[in-house]
């Protein structure tokens, strides 16, 4: 039951561990990221991510797992011309 209501969800959602593995990706996100869920899981952000947009991201990422506070911010995609706002949840 919970797969299927994060599956309903029309945001991105992705689950990663504190390795930055990603344990799960719901179907907008795929979209979003224009990747398929085998590209995705059981990958770490840094493996998906072009260097760039990864190393621009990871302050925010540190930021939240440091505080164990959510961080909300803005990130350009340029390898696929796209902004996307992400929000981190940290537990």
């Amino acid at each position: 039951m919970l797969e299927r209501f994060l599956a309903s969800i029309g945001e991105g959602l992705l689950v990663v561990d504190t390795d930055l593995r990603h344990l799960y990706v719901n179907d907008a996100a795929l979209r979003m990221l224009g990747l398929q869920r085998d590209e995705v899981l059981g990958r770490t952000v840094e493996d998906v991510l072009p260097p760039e947009v990864f190393a621009r991201i990871l302050p925010h990422v540190r930021r939240a797992m440091e505080r164990g506070e959510p961080v909300t911010y803005e990130a350009h995609l340029p390898h696929l011309d796209r902004w996307i706002e992400s929000r981190l949840y940290p537990s």
